[in-house]
């Protein structure tokens, strides 16, 4: 299977070791490492290396072998048939007691400077652990008097380094550092210069795409050079259409300092831009879709879509593996062919907007990445290599500004190293889960004024809005300031972990947690974040109606956490349109504490935003403004009135041409004008509608509309249209295979579900509740018992639930084999004490989208 492989026992199971190698190889990407864990002959886990992306590197994987009895190590290479004929010698192959990757070559301070943000890296400590450690920071434009105090630097444990982010950067400019510490009692001080980033680069050299020269796929292995870029733009009318028999539209490899601009690319295959082990890269300004394969469902596997017995995933608008300093700035990536199937099947596997790995200074701007019910996302922004130090994103990530909506799993995948990681100034919207961390395995990453809200998968399915849970929870330490998280799902989970994180509660600070606005409908907090593991969770307005007090009060008296809370429904200044700043002297207003370079100034509002600074999210750099950033219709049988949406500018300068774009899938929005002018003295109105007879389902539909500008920045507009009451579209979907129950209540509250199926099938099955049920609850049938799952929308009831299992642990949702003749259900309480809600019907369907899509229709 295209692998060398060593067998290894005798291991101190609570030692962590390194497995290394040095690579030389004729392809990048040709080589990694694997570890896997074995118990009983039965293999428990396995983590991989980062593939060799240039010609010459080292790579390691590292482990603790835990409760194995004994440790396969790999040396493996990929098996597709681009790698055939590729050479590779390994060398210096050597299995160590843990060492961070090539400590010794690092400088004793270090600054990687951003766009708007730096990293700061103080290495070759003497402290042992946190406590022997401490830090000031303290930075200043060059030239001025005045220093500012920064964030102080984290322990990186059991690493002797330290590493911290200086944030809240002007681009292109000049800053001065300093850091004072004392390191196992020795004082000590380093200082540095740092100019950031500017998009705005030189260019040697224009190449313009055209028929002539761009025939569906277009590989670019250019090097230009810090003094003069290569960029790549297309004759005006210009559309790359991929080769659908190639990959990629377009492939960068081995390239350096090029530039894509202002590209419009449809296809190819499977990406739209494909990035490997390329340096100082930007892609701006393109509008990137028709790319993924679109497969065939298959629930009788797992219910993701295959194509030749293989399940589908991480085909990408932009992809990007083992790559360093990628700009990807002002993009609309959209309607990919395919979609992604939902947890109520399984994980979901599907396309991405950008699958990134084993990269570095990957700042990501600015973009809208957007899907739609009918092209759903996985995760909008999927990391690969989630469980390992290179995983991701995994150091100097810059995350800003970026619109990410409407996928079926996570908004970003942070997950893996997180070393200096920061995200902010984002909105997620309409997924499981706004931004996942599982795991931060070095760390710091730092999470604030971002906009979470609107959680929902394509059936209405709502997650935790700040995932940690992984199975490896990670030493690194996550901060989360200023973020409002409002709507559908829960507030922040748990980092999971493994019997090998058993001892975390005397381990590294996971978590520190300041000013944010939870007011979301399911729990603010998991409660293990702080009986499994160090957090620290303050000046939360938890404010969520019904139980904030007692949340807040569980969270002071049980786990000392939330001191300073404020316990009170949320009040925004106008939550239907999507406008989340607090009201003047409502709860959580001017109630924050202040943070040094987040939040300097004295009692912060709560939430992502403040008096005088960022009114809109996600921000961008730009005079256009719209006066709702969200629109609600729904239907009637007397019809759908249209709506308006003005646009402005907020402070007199030039004119602003725009030009609506919206997902092509969504054939019932409908917007005018299409393009324009603003200017300050002169809004102008569009106007929306929606037309009813292209409504798909019978179901709150979701989308969005974009007011994109000639520079590729924009302002989204989300558009939801509530279609529950329109029973024609419901008894359109459920014509044919359905099969309604008998349903009696028993006296001990359980209910007997009796079916008599006309024909042999394939069935899913679905409960109307008349109140929202529990999650789990005793399934019985042909005299065996087990726990159901139930999978059902946020919004109101009654409502149909699926009951089936629980794939969020790994189980899949298949439908049920039945014969034709009568078969009974019984349901129960999972838990003793429980009641279940009144059971109004039951039915067994052929199609679970007849029902899963239409859940508030009886």
């Amino acid at each position: 299977d295209s692998s060398l492989e060593r067998i290894v026992t005798g291991l101190d199971p609570a030692v962590e070791y390194s497995f290394l190698a040095h690579v030389e190889a004729s392809r990048s990407g040709l080589v990694y490492l694997q570890v896997k864990r074995y118990k009983d002959g039965k293999e428990i886990s396995r983590k991989s290396s980062k593939s060799g992306w240039r010609r010459s590197e080292d790579i390691q994987v590292d482990f603790t072998p835990g409760e194995a009895d004994r440790v396969q190590l790999l040396i493996r290479t990929p098996t597709g048939k681009d790698y055939f004929g590729a050479t590779a010698k390994i060398s210096a192959m050597t299995l160590r007691k843990f060492t961070p990757p090539q400590a010794a070559e690092q400088p004793r301070f270090a600054i990687i400077p951003g766009y708007q943000v730096a990293s700061l890296y103080l290495n070759h400590l003497q402290a042992d652990n946190p406590e022997d450690f401490s830090s000031s920071v303290q930075y200043r434009v060059q030239g001025s008097e005045q220093w500012l105090e920064a964030l102080p630097m984290v322990y990186i444990w059991k690493e002797k380094r330290a590493a911290s982010s200086i944030l809240k950067l002007q681009e292109n400019t000049v800053y001065d550092v300093r850091v004072s510490f004392t390191d196992k009692g020795k004082e000590d001080k380093v200082e540095g210069r740092l100019q950031t980033l500017t998009p705005a680069v030189p260019i040697a050299k224009t190449i313009e795409l055209g028929p002539d020269n761009y025939s569906g796929r277009l590989e670019i292995s250019d090097e230009g050079s810090p003094d003069g870029y290569i960029r790549y733009v297309a004759k005006p009318g210009f559309i790359l259409r991929g080769d659908m028999d190639s990959n990629n539209a377009i492939t960068i490899n081995g390239a350096r300092y090029v530039i894509l601009e202002g590209l419009t690319i449809i296809g190819a295959r499977i990406n739209g831009i494909n990035i490997i082990g390329s340096d100082w890269i930007q892609i701006r300004n393109c509008d990137i879709a028709g790319f993924a394969r679109i497969g065939v469902q298959r629930p009788d596997i797992k219910g993701c879509y295959y194509e030749n017995d293989r399940a589908l995933n991480n085909d990408a608008g932009i992809r990007i593996m083992g790559s360093n300093h990628v700009l990807l700035e002002g993009n609309y990536i959209h309607d990919p062919r395919g979609t992604s199937n939902s947890w109520f099947h399984s994980h979901p596997a599907g396309p991405n907007a950008v699958f990134v790995g084993e990269s570095t200074s990957v700042a990501i701007r600015y973009n809208d990445f957007v899907g739609c019910d009918a092209h759903r996302w996985n995760d909008v922004i999927e990391g690969y290599g989630n469980g390992s130090r290179s995983g991701s994103i995994y150091q100097d990530a810059e995350v800003c500004g970026n619109y990410l909506a409407f996928g079926n799993d996570d908004g970003i995948e942070l997950d893996g190293g997180q070393s200096n990681a920061r995200f902010f100034y984002n909105k997620s919207e309409g997924l499981l889960c706004g931004v996942s961390t599982a795991p931060c395995l070095i760390g710091p990453s730092y999470l604030y004024q971002n906009l979470i809200c609107d959680m929902g998968d394509v059936y209405g399915i709502a997650g935790a809005s700040v995932k940690n849970v992984f199975r490896d929870a990670g030493k690194g330490t996550i901060f989360f300031f200023n973020n409002t998280i409002a709507g559908p799902g829960g507030g922040f989970s748990s980092y999971g972990g493994s019997s090998d994180d058993k001892d975390m509660i005397n381990g590294p600070l996971k978590g520190y947690a300041r000013n944010n606005v939870i007011a979301s409908t399911g729990g603010a907090m998991s409660p293990a974040l702080f009986t499994q593991f160090r957090s620290d969770f303050d000046f939360s307005l938890i404010g969520r109606p019904g139980d904030n007090e007692a949340t807040a009060k569980r969270l002071r008296e049980q786990f000392g956490q939330e001191k300073n809370s404020v316990a009170a429904p949320a009040q925004f200044v106008a939550e239907d349109r999507a406008d989340y700043r607090l009201r003047e002297n409502s709860p959580g207003w001017q109630a924050g504490c202040a943070l040094p370079n987040v939040m300097p100034q004295q009692a912060p509002n709560m939430g992502a935003y403040q008096p005088g600074g960022i009114e809109v999210l996600p921000y961008r750099p730009l005079a256009l403004q719209t006066d709702t950033q969200r629109l609600q219709f729904a239907w009637t049988p007397e019809g759908i009135a249209p709506q308006r949406v003005m646009l402005s500018l907020s402070e007199p300068g030039e004119a602003v041409s725009f030009h609506i774009r919206k997902n092509d899938s969504l054939d019932f929005l409908h917007i005018e004008p299409v393009s324009g002018v603003v200017t300050y003295d002169r809004p102008l109105a569009l106007s929306v509608r929606i037309d009813e007879a292209k409504i798909p389902h019978a179901k709150l539909n979701s989308g969005s509309f974009l007011v994109r500008t000639a520079n590729g920045l924009s302002r989204p507009v989300s558009v939801y249209v509530d279609a529950s009451a329109h029973r024609a579209l419901a008894d359109r979907a459920r014509a044919q295979g359905v099969v309604r129950a008998e349903v009696k209540a028993q006296d001990d509250g359980s209910y007997v579900l009796r079916f008599n199926v006309p024909h042999d099938a394939s069935y899913y099955l679905f409960a109307n509740f008349a109140t929202r049920p529990s999650s789990s609850m005793k399934e019985s049938y042909h005299g065996q018992t087990e726990r159901a799952q139930l999978y059902y929308s946020h919004g109101g009831q009654p409502l149909w639930a699926f009951i089936g299992r629980n794939s969020y642990s790994g189980q899949h949702n298949q439908p049920r084999k039945l014969a034709a003749g009568v078969h009974e259900f019984t349901i129960s309480v999972w838990r003793q004490g429980g009641t279940i809600p009144e059971i109004r019907a039951a039915v067994l369907t052929e199609d679970h989208n007849a029902f899963a899509l239409s859940p508030f229709v009886e």
